[in-house]
């Protein structure tokens, strides 16, 4: 990728998917519908050509390049369909390319056959694919340098003069691209700040780890994302006789607690950590099925935290008792919803999680039986 931004405005791998997302679902309508605009152009220029000039001339080489040229444009707009955001702009510039290369080949065949110079039809055409939001400002200037460069190969190949429409050409170009390069940071900047703020409101404000809130965002899609090879584990952990100490040491001192069991759990290296309810956490974590150490021992490194609770039934510190299970997507269908996924897995785990607190609590109850989604 071209460094064309000021550094603060590249994200990293992950955040850049979703900043290709998120173009994705706002643009897509419109893709589609520059799509269909160059598809009409491309057809009312072909019967045209073929009104002006006559069927001979027009069904020989022409008429093939802008059959397979209706033909990619049409496929690239059904493939916005169902193909992911990812893959659909990997898909568009793609389309792109080889259109820049159809539209110099197109020139270069109606020149030969005609003598004359005439390539606004297949400008316009590649100016309508600049002016797509989805794709970025470097697939721009790859675009536009095909283009000069097909220019430059009909003047010194067929030896027409090409310097109005080299002018036309640059002009069109540099003005678009300068546009959408301000454009981009606009987008960028806008979407630094949604994250910022979806940050803010999916984060739980004492402990620093995710809310409930974050747990109904980002859980479904986390376990529709388990590849056929991967197992997700999901943990129900409960502080043990919390309400005796917060009786005992006061609130102010339980919500130092419940920081610190916050910050126990993050540093376990799990993928996510959502505080479930006032003492409750739950935490998940993807892992290919060959991996026979599922999770560390969390219920003796939270008690080996010597959080002093002289008020508890089961330990002179601080403990915990967790519910945990496994998780496998089984099927590919998107009609898992919010609902399913949350009432199913987390009752599961909450099972689990009694039978922890009756067995004596402070310590982990797994199911034998992996659910499988």
């Amino acid at each position: 990728m071209l460094k064309l931004f000021p550094s603060q405005y590249y994200f990293d791998r992950k955040m850049e998917n979703r900043y290709v997302e998120w173009i994705f679902k706002k643009t897509r309508l419109f893709v589609a519908a520059i799509g269909l605009l160059v598809v009409s152009l491309i057809t009312t220029i072909t019967i045209a050509n073929i009104y002006i000039s006559g069927y001979e001339l027009v069904s020989r080489t022409v008429l093939c390049i802008r059959i397979i040229v209706f033909i990619i444009n049409f496929a690239t707009i059904i493939s916005f369909i169902w193909l992911s955001a990812h893959t659909a702009r990997n898909v568009l510039f793609a389309s792109t390319i080889i259109l820049s290369l159809m539209a110099f080949l197109d020139t270069y065949n109606w020149v030969g056959q005609i003598g004359y110079f005439s390539p606004e039809a297949q400008m316009i055409t590649m100016y309508m694919f600049m002016i797509i939001p989805f794709l970025n400002v470097e697939h721009k200037v790859v675009t536009g340098i095909l283009v000069i460069l097909g220019l430059i190969i009909c003047k010194y190949l067929l030896k027409v003069d090409v310097f109005w429409s080299m002018l036309y050409c640059l002009m069109m170009y540099a003005t678009n691209i300068v546009v959408y390069y301000i454009f981009d940071i606009l987008l960028r900047a806008q979407f630094k700040t949604i994250c910022t703020e979806q940050s803010r409101s999916n984060t739980d404000i004492l402990t620093g780890v995710y809310n409930k809130n974050a747990l109904h965002t980002f859980f479904p899609d986390d376990v529709k994302s388990i590849a056929h090879n991967e197992k997700m584990i999901v943990g129900l952990l409960d502080i043990d006789c919390f309400k005796n100490y917060n009786d005992t040491y006061g609130h102010v001192a339980g919500d130092k607690v419940l920081k610190q069991i916050a910050q126990a759990l993050q540093s376990l290296g799990f993928d996510k950590v959502y505080r479930f309810g006032g003492e409750e956490f739950i935490f998940t974590i993807i892992r290919n099925k060959q991996n026979t150490s599922n999770i560390p021992n969390v219920c003796g490194i939270l008690e080996n935290l010597n959080i002093p609770h002289d008020s508890s039934a089961v330990s002179p510190f601080v403990t915990a008792s967790l519910g945990i299970i496994n998780i496998m997507r089984v099927t590919r269908k998107k009609h898992l919803t919010t609902d399913y996924l949350m009432n199913r897995i987390i009752h599961e785990a909450d099972a689990n999680l009694y039978k922890a607190k009756s067995l004596g609590r402070n310590q982990t109850v797994t199911s034998k039986k992996t659910i499988r989604v």
